[in-house]
């Protein structure tokens, strides 16, 4: 027990005590003795008892003590006559005190360095502990030194256990595990990488990178060992074997889906090239834009914003490039190669009606229109208009126009000759019409004719007596008086059937009507490129009116907007729409508008009086003609300007119903 008492009392707060107190002691025999005994050397058993456990500034502060106190005992014992052997011995004792502190100092630095190491140790312990990959160490013949725990967490296997056994491989892949062993043998002294398959707790194999770098010796620089490290890549290399595949699979679908598309391609191209139906393709993509700010400057049409900006048509059809056309579109226009087509020259108008489809393209451009159909003409090489059926689809992402053309000669031709036959019929009917007005005029006039013959050669006979009769005589001048008056009602009669088309009314179908007048006036509205457009609504689309007088209205107006159409500035297309709807009192409302320049205010007025025309060859007749028909019919009719601009025609008709009721009633 006094040992252990002993110990605690020296390693407490009472070293510094004692350490003192001793020092004391062996000055004060310094003092008596004079340095004539060697007491003064008992001072470094002082700076080890002081300093023993002291820092660096207490081994400090207790030198300079120990190293003071025998320099002043000396001082007063032997100053100013200090001897030989006082001197020797003060040196003496110097040297050690200074060498006890050196050691100390010395010892404190091995325990600071041996705390740093130990610290660093725990350190780079905990950090291999707790990285998640696989740590090891091996000495120069592969023999493994050191595991991390993270071995053990991946695969299962004891880390202490594989160290003591060395048989840490086994949990390699028999494949990779050959592969590593062959590698580690043959390898030099440079860094290696590898890629092996581990089997993991589950007992599932998974993939890891494996780094090593040699550990040479500092002395003679031989190979001491190797630092490693295992990485679980197996995420990231079977992602990569997926992309492999997937990357070989979509290869294949690339080469197949190229595959189909040459051969698509090259169908396509024998479709386009041997197709009897000529084909082209325009670029719209430098027009566009033009279009495009026409519109957003709201222009109600090419014609009108081309009106306000002379030449913006132009420098649209400047902006439509021809890419491609096929065989048959060539032959079609009289082309022998491809590179006369393509020249600057096509489409641009070559006179009269030849920039009618880049128009079409550009109007179906600015509308917003992805289908057009219809018939135009294609100026051909020859300077001839060459009419065509066209169907146009516009792509809008790549402002491409594809267009497909049939050539419709023999077909117009079939047409000009059956509206020819159409008009001699017509002129032939007309003839007939006026013989059997003719017959029934003279059926009709024949009976008053005699009986004013005969009372001529009565007064005569009266006259010629002796004496005259008169009486007699004026009483048969008053019947051919009367006799000359039904002739007179007779001839107005006629006349006014001759004008107003005079004659029965009787249920009708507009729509079959409005088919007829279409088609006997197809040719004067394409000659004025005026299309026509009926909207009707009425589930039974009957008037009361009579047939030719209707069409006679029909035709008139019609006439009247086309030629209001083609006399527009800019030109282009027109439409002329009729619309059908129902009106109040049972009546049918039609409306005929066009997109014409209108009617001036001023007109409006004086529109159907007689004889008033606004066109120099005009008489003046035919909307007076209408309003006399349509008023016989019980309708009314007037004239106006459309919102949207251009003139409107506006008439109502009676309906079968409304012309019973009128009937009943009276």
């Amino acid at each position: 027990m006094a040992p252990r008492g002993a110990e605690r009392i020296l390693s407490g707060a009472a070293r510094p005590v004692l350490a003192l107190l001793l020092a004391g002691i062996i000055f004060v025999t310094d003092e008596k003795v004079g340095f004539h005994a060697a007491v003064s050397v008992l001072y470094p058993l002082v700076l080890v008892l002081g300093a023993g456990r002291s820092g660096r500034r207490g081994i400090h502060a207790w030198t300079a003590l120990c190293l003071a106190l025998p320099v002043i005992s000396f001082i007063s014992v032997h100053m100013p006559r200090p001897g030989a052997e006082a001197a020797l011995r003060l040196t003496f004792a110097l040297a050690v005190t200074g060498l006890t502190g050196a050691l100390l100092n010395g010892r404190l630095r091995l325990r600071e360095a041996r705390d740093a190491r130990a610290s660093s140790e725990e350190t780079l312990r905990q950090f291999a502990e707790l990285i998640p990959q696989i740590l090891f160490r091996t000495d120069a013949g592969g023999r493994l030194t050191y595991l991390n725990p993270w071995f053990t967490r991946l695969t299962g296997r004891s880390a202490g256990e594989a160290l003591a056994r060395q048989h840490w491989h086994e949990a390699l892949h028999p494949e990779d595990r050959d592969r590593y062993l062959r590698l580690h043998t043959e390898a030099g002294l440079s860094p290696q990488r590898i890629h092996v398959r581990a089997r993991d707790s589950a007992g599932q194999y998974r993939w890891l990178l494996l780094h090593r770098r040699p550990r040479l010796d500092p002395v003679t620089g031989a190979l001491a060992g190797w630092y490693g490290s295992g990485i679980d890549v197996d995420a990231e290399v079977r992602a990569a074997a997926e992309i492999r595949d997937l990357n070989a699979r979509l290869e294949r679908l690339a080469a197949q889906r190229e595959e189909a598309l040459r051969r698509s391609e090259h169908r396509f191209r024998a479709l386009f090239d041997d197709l009897n139906i000529a084909f082209a393709e325009h670029d719209l993509s430098a027009a566009k834009p033009l279009v495009d700010a026409a519109r957003d400057a709201g222009a109600g049409s090419l014609a009108a914003h081309d009106a306000a900006h002379p030449g913006y048509i132009a420098r649209c059809l400047a902006g439509i490039r021809l890419v491609s056309a096929n065989r048959a579109m060539l032959q079609m226009l009289g082309y022998g190669e491809e590179t006369g087509l393509l020249s600057p020259a096509w489409p641009a108008p070559r006179g009269g009606r030849g920039a009618q489809m880049p128009l079409i393209q550009l109007e179906a451009l600015f509308d917003g229109r992805c289908h057009v159909s219809g018939s135009t003409t294609l100026p051909g090489r020859d300077g001839r208009a060459l009419p065509v059926a066209f169907g146009l689809n516009l792509i809008p992402e790549s402002c491409t126009a594809l267009s497909t053309f049939i050539d419709i000669s023999e077909q117009e031709a079939a047409h000009a000759a059956m509206l020819a036959a159409q008009s001699s019929l017509a002129r032939a009917g007309r003839a007939a019409t006026m013989g059997a007005l003719s017959t029934s005029l003279a059926h009709e006039l024949n009976q008053p004719v005699q009986a004013l013959t005969t009372e001529i050669d009565t007064i005569r006979r009266w006259l010629q007596r002796d004496p005259p009769e008169m009486a007699r005589a004026l009483r048969t001048l008053d019947r051919l008086a009367g006799n000359g008056a039904r002739i007179a009602a007779i001839m107005r009669r006629t006349r006014a059937q001759l004008v107003t088309g005079e004659a029965p009314a009787m249920p009708l179908d507009l729509r079959a009507l409005l088919r007829e007048t279409s088609a006997l006036l197809e040719g004067d509205l394409s000659h004025r490129s005026a299309r026509l457009q009926v909207e009707c609504t009425l589930d039974d689309p009957q008037v009361i009116a009579d047939r030719i007088g209707l069409q006679q209205v029909f035709v008139n107006v019609l006439l009247n907007a086309a030629e209001a159409i083609a006399a527009r500035p800019g030109g282009g297309h027109g439409l002329i729409r009729v619309l059908v709807r129902e009106a109040p009192d049972d009546m049918a409302c039609i409306r005929i508008r066009d997109d014409g320049p209108g009617i001036a205010p001023q007109h409006l007025e004086k529109l159907f009086e007689p004889f008033f025309t606004t066109r120099a060859q005009g008489m003046g007749m035919g909307l007076h003609i209408c309003r006399g028909i349509i008023e016989r019919f019980g309708g009314t009719i007037s004239a106006g300007n459309h919102v949207g601009g251009g003139a409107e025609i506006r008439f109502t008709l009676p309906r079968p119903r409304a012309r019973a009721c009128a009937e009943h009633a009276a």
